[in-house]
């Protein structure tokens, strides 16, 4: 089994590379985009920025739609190791799975909705080693940026080192965009567990939140001005995926350990 880990963590770095090309050579594309299109034509109705929503626009239309020619032959030096980062990475994340279904947790994961033998496979190469060396879940919570300081979720400050790798918590955040998107909706009544999970947690901080008379309303019609009487629907979205997220990494260590001691799921997660 130690071997299987040691495979999947080895696969997890290079994947961790390919990502690190991929971004790189988008930065690139992007800049290119900007030249290409010109300055004057990006910028903001008001003001001497790029207008975010336009730019985003030309980024679809020539690097995911590839609709302009001319553009994509100025950027094919660019595009063709783009294509193949992009490319390696699909194919490192097929080959982990491949090596999750031979450890014993796999029966497990194949019950989970909304994660697959890849997804874990970058938990584990995240994770660096076997779970079992993670002592309790707030370790592995900690590994994954999932952690709290003071209190609250930490964020980067300026001039102090940040507490965990940015990489491990994107990878954390893959995984509950995962087990929400696939996890049914409240008005077909087909949630998942660990999308009931996350409904559950919603209805916990808005009724938290308005016993500390907030109101939750969209980000958009909130003032700056008045932003201390409101709480945002994204801020509770965020607060009750990080929970999910949370409670999820605590189920996959308890699977992978046996230590089933401190539970505190659902019942309808364990059952």
């Amino acid at each position: 089994m130690q071997d299987t880990i040691d495979q999947i963590v080895e696969l997890g770095r290079e994947h961790k590379v390919a990502i690190r090309e991929q971004t790189t050579l988008i930065n690139m594309l992007k800049s290119r985009v900007r030249e290409y299109i010109g300055f004057e034509a990006l910028k903001a109705d008001k003001g001497e920025s790029i207008d975010k929503k336009k730019a985003s626009a030309e980024y679809k239309r020539l690097l995911v739609d590839q609709e302009d020619a001319l553009f994509l032959l100025r950027v094919k030096r660019i595009m063709t190791p783009y294509e193949e980062a992009k490319a390696d990475q699909v194919d490192l994340a097929k080959r982990m799975g491949k090596l999750v279904e031979s450890l014993p947790i796999a029966k497990w994961v194949e019950a989970q909705r909304g994660v697959g033998f890849p997804m874990i496979g970058k938990i584990i190469a995240s994770a660096g080693d076997d779970l079992n060396m993670y002592p309790t879940p707030a370790k592995l919570w900690k590994r994954f940026g999932e952690h709290v300081v003071n209190g609250k979720a930490p964020k980067p400050t300026k001039g102090e080192k940040l507490g965990f790798n940015p990489y491990y918590r994107s990878v954390s955040y893959q995984l509950g965009d995962g087990l929400i998107k696939a996890g049914g909706t409240v008005e077909k009544d087909n949630l998942s567990p660990w999308k009931q999970v996350y409904e559950a947690r919603k209805c916990y901080e808005i009724e938290k939140a308005t016993e500390r008379g907030l109101k939750v309303v969209p980000a958009a019609k909130i003032k700056k001005s008045e932003a201390h009487l409101y709480m945002s629907e994204g801020h509770v979205h965020n607060r009750a995926a990080r929970y999910m997220r949370k409670k999820f990494l605590e189920a996959l260590w308890q699977e992978w350990t046996g230590n089933h001691r401190d539970m505190e799921l659902p019942a309808f997660i364990t059952d």
